[in-house]
C-alpha cells in the first residue's frame, strides 16, 4: 500500500511538469520543491562516472553546499558508499537506500569522505536513489538530512520521482539524438544540393572520370578505360572533389546516381 498521500501525488505530478518545461538537465527549483516534500537540508542531483568513481556535474540545493569545486572532495569521492551498493547489487535503478541501509554508523565514521566533508556540516544521513544508467555514467538524487533514518513515506516519493524524472530524461535524449540527426541530415542534403549545382563546372574529362567511378570502377580500371595514368585519375578525383565539395568518391557516385534518377522521365 502507497505510503504517498493525494497531497504528494499532486506535488510529485508538479514537479515533473517542472522539469518537462525546463530547458536543462535538472533545474534548482525542482530539486527545491522535492528537497522540502522530502524533508532534507541539502538536495543535489548527481552525475557520476561509476566506472572510474568520479562526479561528473552536480546541482545542489543550497547551491553554497556543494562539494564540487572542491578538488579534496574529489580524491575521496570514490568512498561513498553508493558505489560499493551499486557493484553489490543493493542499489538499483529506481530503488532508495540510505546511508543508514548500507553500512553502520562506526564504518561511516572511518571515511574520510564523511568525517572531512559531511560530519562537518552535520550531515547524519544520506538517501540515494538511482534516476538513469547507462554502461559508465549515471544520474543520482541525493538528499541529505542532521537526523538518522528516512521513512517509508520519504522513500516512495524519491522512487517516484526518480521513475518519472528517468523516462523524462530518456525522452529528452531521444529527442536530442533525433534533433542532431535531423540536423546532419539536412546539412548534408545541403550538401548534395550545392553539389548537384557544382556539376556543370566539371570538365569534360573529370564528366568521364565521374561516369565511371559511378559505374563502380577502381582508380586503375578508370584509368585503363580512359588511356591515362593512375596518378592522373587521382589528380582529377583531387579537383572533382574540391569543386563538388565532397570528400569521398562514395558521395560522389551517390550523387551521381541520385541526379541520373531525378532526371528520369
Amino acid at each position: 500500500m502507497s505510503s504517498m498521500t493525494s497531497a504528494d501525488w499532486r506535488k510529485v505530478s508538479g514537479l515533473v511538469h517542472t522539469f518537462h518545461e525546463a530547458d536543462r538537465d535538472m533545474p534548482s527549483a525542482v530539486l527545491a520543491d522535492l528537497g522540502a516534500l522530502i524533508g532534507c537540508d541539502v538536495a543535489s542531483y548527481n552525475a557520476v562516472d561509476h566506472v572510474e568513481r568520479r562526479l561528473l556535474h552536480a546541482v545542489t540545493v543550497p547551491h553554497t553546499s556543494t562539494f564540487f569545486g572542491m578538488d579534496s572532495f574529489h580524491r575521496v569521492f570514490a568512498q561513498h558508499p553508493g558505489f560499493a551498493a551499486y557493484r553489490d547489487g543493493r542499489l538499483a535503478t529506481g530503488q532508495a537506500a540510505a546511508w543508514s541501509d548500507l553500512l553502520d554508523r562506526r564504518a561511516l565514521r572511518r571515511l574520510p569522505l564523511f568525517v572531512d566533508f559531511f560530519q562537518p556540516r552535520e550531515t547524519r544521513d544520506q538517501l540515494l536513489c538511482l534516476v538513469r544508467l547507462d554502461r559508465r555514467q549515471g544520474g543520482i538524487l541525493a538528499f541529505n538530512r542532521s537526523r538518522a533514518g528516512f521513512t517509508a513515506r520519504e522513500r516512495e516519493l524519491a522512487e517516484t520521482v526518480a521513475g518519472h524524472l528517468g523516462q523524462a530524461i530518456r525522452q529528452r535524449e531521444r529527442i536530442t539524438r533525433l534533433t542532431a540527426a535531423l540536423g546532419r541530415a539536412e546539412r548534408e542534403a545541403g550538401r548534395r544540393h550545392r553539389a548537384a549545382l557544382r556539376l556543370a563546372t566539371l570538365t569534360d574529362r573529370e564528366h568521364q572520370v565521374v561516369a565511371l567511378l559511378s559505374g563502380g570502377l577502381g582508380d586503375r580500371e578508370i584509368a585503363h578505360g580512359l588511356g591515362i595514368s593512375e596518378r592522373t585519375v587521382h589528380k582529377h578525383l583531387e579537383h572533382i572533389y574540391r569543386k563538388l565539395g565532397l570528400d569521398t568518391r562514395a558521395k560522389v557516385a551517390a550523387l551521381v546516381r541520385d541526379q541520373a534518377t531525378t532526371s528520369e522521365p
